[in-house]
């Protein structure tokens, strides 16, 4: 893995930089990757690999090599950005306002782009090893579901993928550094939104109104006890609301108020037992105080559980080329990931690169406006992604 990593970095390292920055001064959105995509598909072709485009929307597949007689392993980058405006004082700063690759994608893009290079254009290193390699380029991580999207669009057939693996940045983990999550590694998500009709009137006269935000208020409050009181304290349940609005001036009492929020779990049963609570406990509420109040409830991800096999493969093949204490055992975190869905088609698994580093004040989480990866990540993943292809190839020939 060193002389490897030290190759990858002498040889390939400012062109991923290059790529990196390019993507990242050019973000888009979900589904509007267009030249994301363009540019990945170009870059497949000029390293000689057939591929796809237009694979859930804006998606992309590529194929190394064509040889059925093995296994196929596929690795996936998601490629979208976020509607966050940059704030980083970089020469590679978004050049578009409002849109910034804030959580790594142009990282896990650029990896992947690195990783189909490196496989291309040294065939020696997987040698005789039977099998193929799919790349993954993903449109729409960022709460649209590209995966879904892409599987509809036959991502994983054709040929049919035995196993797939991908990764993301994480800033609280130094370059180098790999952390895994067996099992049960991210939350399943759901859109919250609850709407109060009241009764409006002069905000003078509260006595001949059904006041909605004096409604939601005590709405809220109470919602809150699920998590407290109706969840296995074992358990994980979040519910957050992000949004509360109603009327738009100071003395009328509106006719309604709307709430929006996120339920994240970890497991399907907590998932089910909490949504019917957040329902029951809403309209029983609001009725006390002779409102109504409508629950929407939309279903989002479902919870990300890694593959034990896979995951143990990882933990094998990267302990074993890493020293002991790059490879790290990390909890599960209650934010989501649609690559949930490829985890409930194939088995694989889904791990972290650590990007973060203090020295030089990389030190901001995804989402954040300041979000910024230490660059050695790039080589870094390249070379933790041909390992594991490599390693995963020649375990199957084996049995």
């Amino acid at each position: 893995m060193k002389e490897l990593l030290s190759e990858i970095t002498e040889s390939y390292r400012p062109w991923l930089v290059e790529v990196r920055r390019d993507l990242h001064m050019h973000p888009e959105l979900a589904f509007e990757e267009t030249r994301t995509a363009g540019m990945m598909a170009q870059n497949l072709q000029s390293f000689g690999l057939p591929h796809r485009t237009e694979v859930g929307q804006t998606g992309v597949v590529g194929l190394l090599r064509d040889d059925t007689k093995g296994p196929t392993v596929a690795i996936r980058g998601d490629m979208d950005a976020l509607p966050i405006h940059e704030e980083n004082d970089v020469p590679y700063a978004s050049t578009r306002p409002g849109v910034m690759h804030a959580c790594g994608h142009d990282a896990h893009t650029t990896i992947i782009l690195g990783t189909a290079r490196f496989l291309a254009e040294h065939p020696e290193f997987l040698g005789d090893l039977p099998g193929q390699v799919k790349f993954i380029f993903q449109p729409a991580e960022e709460g649209r579901a590209g995966a879904a999207a892409m599987i509809r669009d036959g991502a994983l057939s054709d040929p049919p993928v035995d196993a797939i693996f991908g990764a993301h940045m994480v800033h609280s983990l130094p370059v180098g550094t790999v952390g895994l999550t067996p099992g049960h590694a991210m939350a399943a998500f759901d859109r919250v939104e609850i709407t109060i009709i009241g009764k409006g009137g002069h905000a003078a006269r509260p006595d001949t109104v059904v006041d909605p935000i004096v409604t939601a208020s005590y709405v809220l409050t109470a919602l809150q006890t699920i998590v407290s009181r109706n969840v296995n304290p074992m358990e994980s349940a979040v519910l957050s609301f992000g949004s509360l609005t109603a009327g738009n001036t100071f003395n009328v009492i509106p006719g309604s108020a709307r709430m929006i929020g996120t339920l994240r779990t970890l497991d399907q049963e907590i998932r089910d037992l909490t949504k019917t609570r957040i329902h029951d406990m809403a309209v029983q509420v609001a009725a006390g105080f002779g409102a109504t109040a409508e629950v929407e409830l939309q279903e989002g991800y479902p919870v990300m559980i890694n593959d034990p096999d896979c995951t143990a493969f990882l933990a094998e093949t990267l302990g074993a080329d890493m020293d002991e204490e790059a490879v790290q055992e990390i909890p599960p975190i209650m934010a989501s990931e649609d690559f949930s869905y490829f985890l409930e088609q194939v088995p694989g698994a889904f791990f972290r690169l650590g990007c973060g580093n203090e020295e030089r004040g990389i030190i901001q989480s995804v989402h954040n406006p300041r979000f910024d990866i230490d660059e050695d990540v790039l080589p870094f993943g390249v070379a933790v992604f041909s390992c594991l292809i490599r390693e995963y190839l020649r375990r199957a020939q084996t049995g």
